[in-house]
């Protein structure tokens, strides 16, 4: 009986190891876009953090999320160069770590690595175009889920695809 007890447990630990959620990020419009972002040839991107001890994942996003928007071609994109026509500012304001020690340690009971962004994108005068939020997270619940940087490409994602559409 103590057996078959303990290849039980062993078998619920197995599967909750194995199973899982996707990555998934969202976005809260605050401004709609005023006019079309397909105007401006030039972007401009600074990212700041009010994130603890989160300058590494900062510089880390900056550098995800210019080359997510460069890969799309629409605009030549500067990093935090004063010239851009368009100036996207991303502020982090919440940031939960899970690096891949703690993730093979405790596998998915590591849960979920997230961020919270707010950005702002605004003319080369100051004008606000538009303004929102994303929030990232990578998929969770396994010891083969994604740690931060997923949670950070997720934010990323959703800034593009929301300059692309508007929405």
């Amino acid at each position: 009986m103590k057996h078959k007890t303990f290849n039980m447990v062993l078998v619920v630990i197995f599967a909750f190891t194995l199973w899982g959620c996707a990555s998934t990020g969202s976005v809260t419009s605050t401004i709609a876009p005023t006019i079309s972002l397909d105007g401006f040839k030039t972007l401009s991107v600074s990212v700041q953090t009010k994130a603890e001890d989160s300058e590494r994942e900062a510089q880390a996003f900056k550098e995800i999320l210019i080359a997510e928007l460069k890969k799309k071609n629409k605009w030549e994109v500067f990093d935090g160069s004063p010239h851009g026509q368009l100036k996207l500012s991303a502020t982090i304001t919440n940031l939960n770590k899970v690096g891949t020690a703690t993730r093979l340690i405790a596998g998915g009971l590591a849960g979920r690595a997230s961020v919270d962004v707010e950005v702002s994108l605004k003319d080369a005068k100051g004008n606000v175009i538009s303004q929102f939020s994303v929030n990232g997270k990578s998929s969770g619940g396994t010891i083969f889920a994604g740690g931060t940087n997923q949670a950070l490409e997720k934010a990323a994602e959703q800034i593009v695809a929301f300059m692309e559409t508007g929405k």
